[in-house]
Protein backbone atom coordinates (compact mmCIF):
# COMPACT_ATOMS: atom_id res chain seq x y z
CA UNK A 1 0.00 0.00 0.00
CA UNK A 2 1.06 3.62 -0.56
CA UNK A 3 0.71 5.13 2.90
CA UNK A 4 1.65 8.23 4.91
CA UNK A 5 2.50 10.32 1.88
CA UNK A 6 1.45 13.94 1.41
CA UNK A 7 -0.80 14.62 -1.58
CA UNK A 8 -0.82 17.21 -4.35
CA UNK A 9 -2.06 17.64 -7.92
CA UNK A 10 0.56 17.19 -10.63
CA UNK A 11 0.78 16.73 -14.38
CA UNK A 12 1.93 13.24 -15.27
CA UNK A 13 4.11 12.43 -18.27
CA UNK A 14 4.47 8.77 -19.16
CA UNK A 15 7.40 8.14 -21.50
CA UNK A 16 8.78 4.67 -20.94
CA UNK A 17 7.38 1.93 -23.16
CA UNK A 18 8.79 -1.61 -22.91
CA UNK A 19 5.79 -3.83 -23.59
CA UNK A 20 3.55 -4.12 -26.69
CA UNK A 21 0.45 -4.11 -24.45
CA UNK A 22 1.34 -0.66 -23.16
CA UNK A 23 -0.34 2.30 -24.83
CA UNK A 24 2.37 4.20 -26.71
CA UNK A 25 1.25 7.77 -26.17
CA UNK A 26 1.73 10.72 -23.88
CA UNK A 27 -1.01 11.72 -21.47
CA UNK A 28 -1.68 14.72 -19.28
CA UNK A 29 -3.79 13.78 -16.28
CA UNK A 30 -4.55 15.87 -13.23
CA UNK A 31 -4.77 13.57 -10.23
CA UNK A 32 -4.22 13.80 -6.51
CA UNK A 33 -1.26 11.49 -5.85
CA UNK A 34 1.76 11.29 -3.59
CA UNK A 35 4.29 14.10 -3.77
CA UNK A 36 6.92 11.46 -2.96
CA UNK A 37 6.01 9.61 -6.17
CA UNK A 38 5.75 12.76 -8.29
CA UNK A 39 9.49 13.38 -8.83
CA UNK A 40 9.96 9.89 -10.23
CA UNK A 41 6.93 10.25 -12.52
CA UNK A 42 8.42 13.42 -13.97
CA UNK A 43 11.64 11.52 -14.70
CA UNK A 44 9.59 8.99 -16.69
CA UNK A 45 11.24 5.97 -15.04
CA UNK A 46 9.64 2.86 -13.58
CA UNK A 47 6.13 4.00 -14.52
CA UNK A 48 3.98 2.51 -17.28
CA UNK A 49 0.58 3.19 -18.79
CA UNK A 50 -1.09 -0.22 -19.13
CA UNK A 51 -4.27 -1.60 -20.67
CA UNK A 52 -5.90 -3.88 -18.11
CA UNK A 53 -9.20 -5.48 -17.20
CA UNK A 54 -10.78 -6.33 -13.88
CA UNK A 55 -14.12 -7.37 -12.43
CA UNK A 56 -16.22 -5.00 -10.32
CA UNK A 57 -19.16 -6.00 -8.14
CA UNK A 58 -22.08 -3.64 -7.45
CA UNK A 59 -24.99 -4.16 -5.02
CA UNK A 60 -28.58 -3.48 -6.19
CA UNK A 61 -28.57 -0.13 -4.36
CA UNK A 62 -26.10 1.18 -6.96
CA UNK A 63 -28.22 0.27 -9.98
CA UNK A 64 -29.80 3.02 -12.04
CA UNK A 65 -28.68 6.54 -12.89
CA UNK A 66 -24.95 7.19 -12.50
CA UNK A 67 -24.02 3.51 -12.52
CA UNK A 68 -20.94 4.18 -14.67
CA UNK A 69 -19.56 6.57 -12.04
CA UNK A 70 -20.23 4.01 -9.33
CA UNK A 71 -18.42 1.32 -11.31
CA UNK A 72 -15.48 3.70 -11.71
CA UNK A 73 -15.42 4.42 -7.96
CA UNK A 74 -15.53 0.70 -7.10
CA UNK A 75 -12.71 -0.04 -9.54
CA UNK A 76 -10.52 2.69 -8.04
CA UNK A 77 -11.20 1.41 -4.53
CA UNK A 78 -10.18 -2.07 -5.67
CA UNK A 79 -6.92 -1.32 -7.51
CA UNK A 80 -5.51 2.12 -6.67
CA UNK A 81 -2.66 2.01 -4.16
CA UNK A 82 -2.60 -1.80 -4.34
CA UNK A 83 0.27 -4.03 -5.43
CA UNK A 84 0.44 -7.28 -7.39
CA UNK A 85 3.35 -9.33 -8.64
CA UNK A 86 2.17 -8.93 -12.24
CA UNK A 87 1.53 -5.18 -12.41
CA UNK A 88 3.42 -3.76 -9.43
CA UNK A 89 1.87 -0.75 -7.67
CA UNK A 90 -1.21 0.76 -9.28
CA UNK A 91 -0.86 4.53 -8.87
CA UNK A 92 -4.22 5.46 -10.35
CA UNK A 93 -6.83 4.55 -12.96
CA UNK A 94 -6.30 6.86 -15.96
CA UNK A 95 -9.48 6.10 -17.92
CA UNK A 96 -12.28 3.58 -18.44
CA UNK A 97 -12.25 2.12 -21.94
CA UNK A 98 -15.16 -0.33 -21.91
CA UNK A 99 -17.69 -1.64 -19.41
CA UNK A 100 -19.10 -5.00 -20.45
CA UNK A 101 -22.74 -5.90 -19.70
CA UNK A 102 -23.22 -6.95 -16.09
CA UNK A 103 -24.00 -10.46 -14.95
CA UNK A 104 -26.50 -10.80 -12.12
CA UNK A 105 -25.76 -13.07 -9.17
CA UNK A 106 -29.13 -14.67 -8.36
CA UNK A 107 -27.97 -15.55 -4.84
CA UNK A 108 -26.91 -12.05 -3.75
CA UNK A 109 -28.59 -9.76 -6.27
CA UNK A 110 -25.21 -8.16 -7.00
CA UNK A 111 -24.11 -7.42 -10.55
CA UNK A 112 -20.62 -8.27 -11.81
CA UNK A 113 -19.07 -6.08 -14.51
CA UNK A 114 -15.93 -6.76 -16.53
CA UNK A 115 -14.16 -3.41 -16.98
CA UNK A 116 -11.41 -2.59 -19.47
CA UNK A 117 -9.31 0.39 -18.41
CA UNK A 118 -5.89 2.00 -18.51
CA UNK A 119 -3.82 2.70 -15.40
CA UNK A 120 -0.46 4.14 -14.44
CA UNK A 121 1.59 1.57 -12.55
CA UNK A 122 4.95 1.55 -10.77
CA UNK A 123 6.83 -1.57 -11.90
CA UNK A 124 10.55 -1.84 -11.06
CA UNK A 125 12.68 -4.64 -12.49
CA UNK A 126 15.70 -6.65 -11.44
CA UNK A 127 19.00 -4.99 -12.45
CA UNK A 128 17.25 -1.65 -12.89
CA UNK A 129 19.08 1.37 -11.44
CA UNK A 130 16.78 3.68 -9.48
CA UNK A 131 17.22 7.12 -7.92
CA UNK A 132 16.39 6.72 -4.24
CA UNK A 133 16.30 8.58 -0.93
CA UNK A 134 17.86 7.11 2.24
CA UNK A 135 15.28 6.63 5.01
CA UNK A 136 17.07 4.36 7.51
CA UNK A 137 20.73 3.78 8.43
CA UNK A 138 22.15 1.10 10.73
CA UNK A 139 25.50 -0.64 11.04
CA UNK A 140 23.98 -3.55 9.06
CA UNK A 141 23.22 -1.34 6.05
CA UNK A 142 20.65 1.15 4.82
CA UNK A 143 17.08 1.34 3.59
CA UNK A 144 16.05 3.74 0.85
CA UNK A 145 12.87 4.47 -1.06
CA UNK A 146 12.01 5.01 -4.72
CA UNK A 147 8.41 6.16 -4.78
CA UNK A 148 6.42 3.49 -2.87
CA UNK A 149 9.24 0.92 -3.12
CA UNK A 150 11.54 0.24 -0.14
CA UNK A 151 14.99 -1.14 -0.99
CA UNK A 152 17.35 -2.73 1.56
CA UNK A 153 21.07 -2.35 0.89
CA UNK A 154 23.16 -4.60 3.15
CA UNK A 155 26.57 -3.55 4.44
CA UNK A 156 28.24 -5.97 2.01
CA UNK A 157 26.56 -4.13 -0.87
CA UNK A 158 27.91 -0.72 0.17
CA UNK A 159 31.36 0.18 -1.28
CA UNK A 160 34.14 -0.93 1.07
CA UNK A 161 35.65 2.56 1.31
CA UNK A 162 32.65 3.65 3.40
CA UNK A 163 32.83 3.26 7.18
CA UNK A 164 29.90 3.41 9.58
CA UNK A 165 29.93 6.33 12.03
CA UNK A 166 27.86 5.18 15.01
CA UNK A 167 27.84 8.64 16.59
CA UNK A 168 26.30 10.42 13.61
CA UNK A 169 24.59 7.29 12.24
CA UNK A 170 25.96 7.72 8.73
CA UNK A 171 28.46 6.12 6.36
CA UNK A 172 31.54 8.21 5.61
CA UNK A 173 34.18 7.55 2.95
CA UNK A 174 37.78 7.06 4.08
CA UNK A 175 38.84 10.40 2.57
CA UNK A 176 35.87 12.12 4.22
CA UNK A 177 34.64 13.57 0.94
CA UNK A 178 31.54 11.41 0.57
CA UNK A 179 28.86 10.42 3.06
CA UNK A 180 25.57 8.58 3.16
CA UNK A 181 23.13 10.02 5.67
CA UNK A 182 19.39 10.31 6.20
CA UNK A 183 17.87 12.00 3.17
CA UNK A 184 20.86 11.34 0.88
CA UNK A 185 20.03 10.76 -2.79
CA UNK A 186 21.60 7.52 -4.00
CA UNK A 187 21.56 5.45 -7.16
CA UNK A 188 20.78 1.83 -6.31
CA UNK A 189 20.71 -1.25 -8.52
CA UNK A 190 17.96 -3.77 -7.75
CA UNK A 191 19.25 -7.31 -7.18
CA UNK A 192 15.97 -9.01 -6.36
CA UNK A 193 12.36 -8.48 -5.27
CA UNK A 194 9.61 -10.32 -3.43
CA UNK A 195 5.89 -9.49 -3.25
CA UNK A 196 4.16 -9.64 0.14
CA UNK A 197 0.44 -8.95 -0.15
CA UNK A 198 0.13 -5.27 -1.12
CA UNK A 199 3.84 -4.54 -0.81
CA UNK A 200 7.07 -5.16 -2.74
CA UNK A 201 10.34 -5.68 -0.87
CA UNK A 202 13.57 -5.22 -2.79
CA UNK A 203 17.26 -5.87 -2.17
CA UNK A 204 19.78 -3.63 -3.88
CA UNK A 205 23.44 -2.71 -4.17
CA UNK A 206 25.56 0.43 -4.38
CA UNK A 207 28.62 -1.44 -5.63
CA UNK A 208 29.29 -0.70 -9.29
CA UNK A 209 29.98 2.12 -11.70
CA UNK A 210 27.88 5.26 -11.23
CA UNK A 211 26.08 3.82 -8.18
CA UNK A 212 25.82 5.34 -4.72
CA UNK A 213 25.84 9.04 -3.88
CA UNK A 214 27.75 12.00 -5.30
CA UNK A 215 27.92 13.69 -1.91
Amino acid sequence: MINNLSKKIIIIRVERIQNPSIISREINVERVISSAVAPFLRQGTMFFLLNRQDKVQLPPSCFGKGIKDKISEKLKEKVEGKCTGRFGYTIFVASLQKIHPGRLDVMTGNAHFLVEYSSVVFKPYRNEILPTEVTLITEQGIECTAGPLTIHVAIVSIPSFYQYNATDKQFVSQDGEKLIKMGSRCRVKILGMTVHGDDIKAVGTMRGSYLGTDM
